[in-house]
């Protein structure tokens, strides 16, 4: 891994994974890698092509679609592009979240997506990478530098996820805006919780040596502040 300090952080849905990730780069002058950005890549290039992923066929198209085209240097901006198909545009929508959280429980697509996610984070010539996603520590980085376990109440978590999508919707069309509702959003989060922590492959859990750290109560800083004390290059 030629000396790259490798950050893994896991935790469910609106832990707040990505944004400490983000912020955590900035301060270290780090890459960030999204590990879901490859199973909400997969959903969303699914949905808009109409192909159904409930039929493993054509999710092994739509997969193999995806990995010949995706620019995995866009990966770390979040910046999908497929084919001229900005799926970053649609990547956090709930529908795309819990068409991700399906895509993941396939063993076919996760062994395929292994290789890759490995690939792309050893790709970055920062000197350090901060990796977020449910399987991180205990599958794709186990000998991690850091690990971390990201948690938060699930009143906590839909209030966030609630707030992000306001504010995606602020950028968006008329015609892309959707109504939002907090107990919706709830029902989605806890579905896909109950889906990464009861699929036979790769489940959401907490790595041997990982530091749980829960956010209910803590503003960005401190739990960066917590997570960048603990970090020793």
């Amino acid at each position: 891994m030629n000396n790259l300090f490798i950050l893994a952080i896991d935790g469910p849905a609106g832990s707040g994974k990505s944004s400490i990730a983000k912020q955590i780069c900035i301060l270290k002058g780090w890459s960030h890698l999204n590990t879901g950005l490859f199973y909400r890549g997969i959903a969303a290039l699914a949905a808009i092509n109409k192909r159904d992923i409930k039929d493993e066929k054509q999710l092994l198209s739509v997969a193999d679609d995806f990995l010949e085209h995706a620019n995995w240097q866009n990966m770390f901006e979040e910046k999908l592009r497929i084919k001229r198909i900005e799926l970053f545009r649609v990547l956090h929508q709930p529908s795309v979240a819990i068409g991700a959280s399906f895509v993941a429980k396939s063993k076919v697509i996760r062994d395929k997506l292994l290789e890759p996610q490995r690939i792309v984070a050893n790709s970055c010539k920062s000197g350090g990478v901060v990796i977020d996603g449910r399987d991180v520590g205990t599958v794709v980085f186990p000998n991690a530098s850091l690990k971390i376990f990201l948690i938060a109440s699930i009143e906590e978590r839909t209030r966030r996820r609630v707030e992000q999508l306001k504010s995606q919707q602020i950028h968006a069309s008329d015609k892309e805006k959707t109504p939002i509702e907090f107990e919706e959003i709830k029902s989605d989060i806890t579905k896909r919780d109950l889906q990464d922590q009861q699929r036979a492959v790769a489940p959401l859990k907490k790595a041997e040596d990982a530091i749980e750290i829960d956010s209910s109560h803590l503003s960005i800083d401190q739990v960066v502040s917590s997570i960048c004390s603990r970090i020793v290059v």
